[in-house]
């Protein structure tokens, strides 16, 4: 698995200005689920790559991801894709820090908040995913004047680590290629 710089892409991105006009609460839950998207999709690429034998290979996959598969969870999701060799430490450590804000935010009862020092906390140490992947969407004071610097921080460091996973999805469909274009041969 080669690593490749993400494209940083304008901060006018629909996703991005989704994310912006969200509450923090709902823009971590949906972060949540958009890197569970991504994540799931790298699960269904590298299974497909190394698929074999298997009858009916869509059914083996909806038996993964259905209500007692390995892959109904973000968090079995996240693990499993370490322990193949899919993600990278880093984005395991970043996607177990959106893991824990999404719980928060999904089980507290009255209010979420960026603000509050130990969700900060968390943005904080997930930062450094930013810094370390170059991702400069210009999500700025300029162009979202309404966000604070901790949620403009999430917003850089989620969208980040989604254009990391995406490049994790085109190693595992390029696997797919290499593997059909064997088949050919």
């Amino acid at each position: 698995m080669k690593r490749r710089k993400p494209i940083a892409q304008e901060a006018t991105n629909p996703h991005i200005t989704t994310l912006a006009k969200e509450s923090d609460r709902g823009c971590v839950i949906l972060v949540s689920s958009i890197l569970d998207y991504h994540l799931t999709r790298i699960h269904e690429a590298f299974v497909t790559a190394h698929l074999t034998g298997v009858a009916k290979p869509k059914d083996f996959l909806d038996s993964l991801t259905n209500q007692f598969g390995p892959l109904n969870t973000f968090s079995g999701k996240i693990k499993l894709a370490l322990a193949y060799g899919l993600i990278y430490i880093d984005e395991y450590e970043a996607l177990e820090i959106v893991r824990k804000l999404r719980n928060e935010a999904a089980h507290e009862n009255l209010t979420f908040s960026f603000e509050d020092k130990g969700i900060k906390k968390l943005i904080i140490a997930l930062d450094w995913f930013n810094g370390k992947n170059a991702v400069d969407m210009s999500v700025t004071k300029d162009r979202f004047p309404e966000l604070s610097d901790i949620k403009m921080m999430f917003i850089r460091c989620s969208y980040g680590l989604r254009l990391s996973l995406e490049d994790r999805y085109l190693d595992g469909m390029t696997a797919i290629q290499t593997k059909l274009e064997g088949k050919t041969s």
